[in-house]
């Protein structure tokens, strides 16, 4: 059983509550951001929608893969990455190298919400590619998750919303 933090309910309350299409919050490293959208994945799930996590990362696909599974037991959690294609699960995660390839991104029907973890690396060519694909710059509702916002600010923002929802100074002091 995981018990959220009151600077992670925070966080959640603001990214569902935001009017923007795609709010980002910046936590430092350790905060929970991981905790953070494996809560926000269920509500996603119970409210009906279908989401999927975007990583950059193998050792970040296994970690949200983990984390949800580990926070939501009743969860079906699918793994899109190299091999692995288990595009009918419930809950997403999808390495976006590997849905940068045209032939895998076709497959990747009814995503409802997009996480992006790391998203300062949003502003990136493929990811630009998957989140058109997935109506990031339409209707889908796509949340950003980083701790380095203002190193690659110019960019990230491009990518996002332009604005930052940030729960840091709940968690910083």
């Amino acid at each position: 059983m995981f018990t959220l933090r009151p600077y992670q309910k925070e966080a959640i309350a603001a990214l569902f509550g935001s009017d923007l299409t795609r709010p980002a919050t910046v936590l430092p490293t350790g905060a929970g951001k991981t905790v953070i959208f494996s809560d926000m994945v269920s509500t996603i799930r119970k409210r009906g929608g279908r989401p999927i996590v975007l990583v950059h990362r193998d050792e970040l696909a296994r970690q949200s893969r983990n984390k949800i599974v580990a926070m939501n037991p009743g969860l079906n959690v699918g793994v899109v990455q190299g091999t692995q294609n288990e595009i009918d699960a419930d809950i997403l995660i999808g390495s976006v190298w590997t849905l940068g390839r045209q032939n895998r991104l076709a497959q990747l029907t009814g995503v409802t919400d997009v996480i992006v973890d790391e998203c300062h690396h949003a502003a990136a060519d493929t990811y630009l590619r998957v989140l058109t694909h997935l109506g990031s710059f339409d209707a889908t509702k796509t949340y950003g998750f980083t701790a380095t916002w203002f190193v690659r600010r110019a960019t990230a923002t491009s990518a996002m919303s332009g604005k930052t929802l940030s729960t840091a100074r709940a968690s910083c002091g």
